[in-house]
Formats: C-alpha cells, sequence, structure tokens
C-alpha cells in the first residue's frame, strides 16, 4: 500500500452488532488512499473475529486491553501514517463520498484546520430516525461550542500534525472528551467549518455508553464550557461572555447563577435583549423548579416554545 493521504482512526469496544457496517463504509469510500487504523479496546464480544473477516490491507488492527476510549484514539493517531487524521466511531455509518468531500474541502481552503459534516441519526436497525444540521460557519460554531455540540465531532477532519500540537485527548477524562478536544482546539487558535451535508449516520442506541454515563458527560460538558468560558483570552474578546455564562447555568448549572450572568449581559450592546429576557423569564421558576424540569425532560419544551417566539439561532434535531 503506498503512503495513506488520510488516516481513519476507529476505536471499538463491544461493536459486535455494528462493527461490520461501519468497517464496510469506510472501505467503500471514494477516495481510495487511507489506512483504517481499528484499535480494540478490550471487547469480549465477537468484534475481534468480525474485524478479522476483512482482507483488505488497507487496515491495521491493534488490541489492547480496556485503557479507555481516548486512549485507544490517542493510540491510532500515534502509530497513523496518513497526513490527515479522519475520526470514525465502531457503531457509525460514513457517507461514500465522506472523505473525498472532506478532503477536497480543507485543500481547497487552507484558512480552515478542522471541518465536520451534518449527520443522520440512526437506530440500532439503521433506520434513520432524525437530521442533525449543525452551523456553518467558524464564529457560529465557536459561539455553541461551550454550551452544546456545534459539530459531529466522530465525522470531523483534521491536519494530524494540528491535532499533535494541542496534544490530543485527555486520557484521564471520561465523558465529553470530544467536547474537551474541540474547545481546546478553538482556544489554539483552529478555524473550524461544517460542511452542510449529511455524510455521517450518528447510531442512537439506547445501551451505548455514551447514554449510560450521560450524568457523568453532563458534568464534565459543564467543567469543560466553565473553564473555557473563563479563560483569559475568552473573556478578553468575548463582548458576549456573561451571556454565555447566563446560557451555561440555565442549562447545566445553577439558576441563581444564571441571573447574575444574564443582568450583567444587558450590558453587553451585541446581545438580543429578547433572548436575555426570554431566559430570565423562565429562572424565575427558581433552581429546584428547573432541576426538576430538566430531569423531567420539560426544560426542552420550554426552550422550543421561546425558540418559535424569538427565534433563537441555536441548533436543533429536526426528526422525521
Amino acid at each position: 500500500m503506498m503512503n495513506p493521504v488520510i488516516s481513519v482512526i476507529m476505536p471499538v469496544y463491544n461493536a459486535e452488532k455494528f462493527i461490520g457496517q461501519a468497517v464496510q463504509s469506510i472501505l467503500n469510500q471514494t477516495f481510495k488512499n487511507f489506512e483504517l487504523i481499528i484499535i480494540n479496546d478490550g471487547s469480549t464480544d465477537k468484534s475481534e473475529k468480525i474485524i478479522e473477516n476483512f482482507s483488505d490491507n488497507r487496515i491495521r488492527y491493534f488490541s489492547f486491553k480496556n485503557k479507555g476510549v481516548s486512549a485507544s484514539r490517542n493510540y491510532g493517531i500515534s502509530v497513523s501514517l496518513g497526513k490527515f487524521i479522519a475520526l470514525m466511531d465502531a457503531d457509525d455509518i460514513s457517507d461514500s463520498e465522506r472523505l473525498e468531500k472532506q478532503l477536497n474541502f480543507l485543500m481547497d481552503n487552507s484558512h480552515i484546520q478542522v471541518v465536520g459534516t451534518n449527520c443522520e441519526i440512526i437506530n440500532q436497525y439503521g433506520k434513520v430516525i432524525g437530521k442533525k444540521k449543525f452551523p456553518e460557519y467558524h464564529e457560529q460554531i465557536e459561539f455553541l461550542a461551550p454550551l452544546f455540540n456545534s459539530m459531529c465531532f466522530a465525522s470531523i477532519m483534521i491536519l494530524k500534525e494540528n491535532l499533535l500540537k494541542i496534544g490530543g485527548y485527555k486520557e484521564d477524562l471520561i465523558g465529553a472528551e470530544d467536547h474537551e478536544l474541540l474547545l481546546r482546539l478553538l482556544l489554539g487558535g483552529f478555524k473550524v467549518k461544517n460542511i452542510q451535508e449529511n455524510l455521517y449516520m450518528y447510531r442512537r442506541v439506547s445501551d451505548s455508553i455514551s447514554h449510560k454515563y450521560l450524568h457523568i458527560q453532563k458534568s464534565n460538558h459543564y467543567i469543560n464550557a466553565y473553564n473555557y468560558l473563563n479563560t483569559p483570552e475568552i473573556v478578553q474578546k468575548d463582548f458576549r461572555n456573561n451571556f454565555r455564562k447566563g446560557l451555561l447555568e440555565y442549562y447545566y448549572g445553577d439558576i441563581s447563577r444564571c441571573r447574575k450572568y444574564l443582568f450583567k449581559s444587558l450590558e453587553e450592546k451585541s446581545v438580543s435583549k429578547l433572548k436575555v429576557f426570554r431566559l430570565l423569564l423562565v429562572s424565575i421558576l427558581g433552581h429546584r423548579f428547573i432541576s426538576l424540569l430538566r430531569a423531567k425532560g420539560v426544560l426542552p419544551q420550554i426552550n422550543k416554545m421561546f425558540y418559535t417566539m424569538f427565534r433563537i439561532d441555536f441548533q436543533k434535531v429536526k426528526e422525521t
């Protein structure tokens, strides 16, 4: 095999139901000059046997015991030969033109260092149950990044050297690892963009790790965002920082702190007063009641109502 241009990094843990589809979706790419690095992180199911059934010489297979998804990705990156790194999860599916379109985009837009895509959401049977449209431009992605998933991070492509510059994944972090890495990329000055095409199929399965540890993810998401919004670079240059801090507390933290930041944000000229008053109106309910609404899943419905009223530009899942 010639030196690959792209290294696709795929960590695997007990993905026997879906690993075959995931691997095949990469082998079916219209762009052919890649390597697929599969890291089996101690699977106890038939994942290894399924992987070994593939005879394509572009596959490089590694196996070790339960070091975690971040360590698996870092190892894959460390042994990769490609100039570009493309991420891929073992239960997802890539569109056949994904690698070609992302590579062409990065080659044609040298000022962009990280490119993601929109995605379709599929269930365990591969049926499309929704679509997720992410903000397209860097400024939009950066504004939302501390608060929500503003990129489908499993779909990104990036120069390997840029990923190494920021040190790769934090291996001691369990949950919200992609979120933390994206925020470090943004702090590092790297420009990002989302291609407005569904080039990735993200599988939503009820017993997946991300669902089991949702509470851990939310906690780490809050910590990641809090640290990001309080870095000197962000505090100095972002005129909407109090508004974003208010949003962070509204969605993940303490409602009294939310109100404090929102009142401060009224002094920020670039912030819509309607957006602030919408949040202040709900925050009057108090922290305990808001926490109950979060737990019961009612808060998103209230937010949706206000979204319709004030046309607030937040990402959302459009169910099909």
